[in-house]
């Protein structure tokens, strides 16, 4: 007898969803494999990014610098250009090729580290990092917009999570590599043809540190650019095409709740990353380069914890909470990393403050991990470049002032070895809790927003 095809009924058995995925995104292969581009050019971002803190010393030497006008290269030429950058680049991923925009941006910022390797004076160095700054300010919201375009909602929150979490590997990454081709460079240069041999190190290391990028501009003129979709995936159609300002204005609550809260979280994630190294030599006696080394461990096993932690709650609470399971993740995670914090205060000895670190990633990677995925799934998908570039802005504005602070603290109202640390929970302890307190009254206007852009409420039970 000749089987009789199954019928899917839309209400019990979203057979009807599972066809339309199907014929709607690239098949899961060729979706990680974007992914997986994506993270190696996120590597290869960070090479070019940090490859400046590995060669401070012969830079300053060989420019008479003071370690204010290292700071200006590090900080405010490379971060305070990228926030800027972020905005106009996020509204081109939003309108144009996004392929196309990673493309450009790798070639940009390898041609500006290569500049950088030709620079004879502190201004021409500094003026090339700023053009390494905006060329990379285009990857984020060109990545996480095509994200949101290669999964269906379902997966789209654990995705984006994935990708973070690849990224907070890759900066480890970074230093790592950056570190081994100074080394390697050292060992062969004598070797190089063409009188390069005599070049001083630091030159030769901005100009390897551009083969990378080339590779990757090479490798993304091969890939097709996804096409760009939007809510009418779960079987509704989009509303018209909403401008930005209409947009914050009707979901302010959503948008400056949500943006404010990631921002929050990401104070602590950075400020992990930025003044453990210190905290643990002062209080601890741990040198620069074994505390590198048992940071970047525990950094790596807390970010792979955390982001299994995320996708497994994301899943189970999916059935109760639908597109919201990653929102009450995120609250969740919030909470628990921000009252984790003060426990650094009263850890005894080093092994204490290691199984802190360990702990404080894993939490913290939860909280930030599912923030992208949420940005993709409240925003439409004209508007999602931009809104990830307002959030952007924001960390660099943060990143900005608060490790500032924080010196000032430790330089001039706390003394002693301990100061640093007194110093960095005064400031992040309180920063921190902007995140719990933003997320408490949030699942309604959340709510709200995804069904004023589907004109379909999200299947979901409870109430904040």
């Amino acid at each position: 007898m000749e089987s009789r095809p199954r019928r899917f009924n839309i209400e019990t058995d979203q057979g009807i969803e599972a066809v339309r995925e199907q014929m709607l995104y690239p098949s899961s292969q060729r979706a990680a494999y974007t992914i997986g581009l994506l993270v190696f050019a996120v590597l290869i971002a960070y090479i070019d990014r940090q490859v400046m803190g590995l060669l401070v010393t012969p830079v300053k030497a060989a420019f008479n610098l003071s370690d204010a006008r290292l700071g200006m290269l590090q900080g405010l030429a490379l971060n305070v250009t990228f926030g800027l950058a972020a905005f106009p680049l996020g509204l081109i991923a939003d309108r144009g090729n996004r392929i196309r925009l990673i493309w450009v941006s790798a070639m940009a910022w390898s041609v500006f580290t290569a500049l950088s390797g030709l620079s004879t004076g502190f201004w021409q160095l500094f003026a090339c990092r700023m053009g390494v700054g905006i060329a990379e300010a285009g990857l984020g919201p060109a990545s996480y917009s095509m994200i949101a375009d290669l999964y269906p909602p379902h997966a789209r929150a654990t995705a984006t999570a994935v990708f973070y979490a690849m990224t907070v590997l890759a900066a480890s990454a970074g230093v790592a590599i950056g570190g081994l081709m100074i080394d390697l460079i050292s060992h062969t240069a004598h070797h190089l043809p063409w009188g390069l041999g005599g070049t001083p190190l630091w030159r030769l290391t901005f100009f390897v540190a551009t083969l990378p990028g080339i590779l990757l501009a090479s490798l993304f003129l091969l890939q097709v650019e996804p096409p760009r979709k939007d809510h009418s995936i779960i079987g509704v159609i989009p509303t018209t095409q909403i401008s930005l300002m209409a947009f914050l204005r009707s979901n302010s609550v959503t948008v400056t709740r949500l943006l404010c809260s990631l921002v929050a979280a990401s104070i602590g994630v950075d400020g992990l990353f930025l003044w453990m190294p210190a905290i643990l030599n002062r209080n601890y006696g741990v040198s620069p380069a074994h505390s590198g080394e048992m940071l970047g461990v525990l950094f790596g096993i807390g970010t792979v914890i955390g982001i299994a932690i995320a996708a497994t709650l994301s899943r189970s609470l999916r059935g109760r909470w639908g597109v919201l399971a990653p929102l009450q993740v995120l609250r969740g995670a919030a909470f628990v990393s921000w009252v984790t914090l003060p426990g650094l205060l009263f850890v005894q000895g080093l092994e204490q403050a290691l199984a802190w670190v360990l702990v404080y990633t894993a939490v913290s990677v939860v909280a930030c991990g599912v923030g992208p995925g949420l940005m993709m799934t409240m925003t439409p998908q004209h508007l999602r470049g931009r809104i990830y570039a307002i959030y952007i802005a924001g960390v660099v504005l943060a990143a900005t002032l608060w490790p500032t602070l924080i010196g000032i603290l430790s330089d001039r109202v706390f003394n002693g070895p301990r100061g640093l640390l007194l110093a960095f929970c005064t400031v992040v302890i309180p920063c921190s809790s902007v995140a719990p307190v933003m997320l408490i009254k949030i699942l309604e206007p959340f709510r709200r927003t995804i069904e004023s852009t589907t004109k379909v409420a999200p299947t979901v039970s409870g109430s904040d």
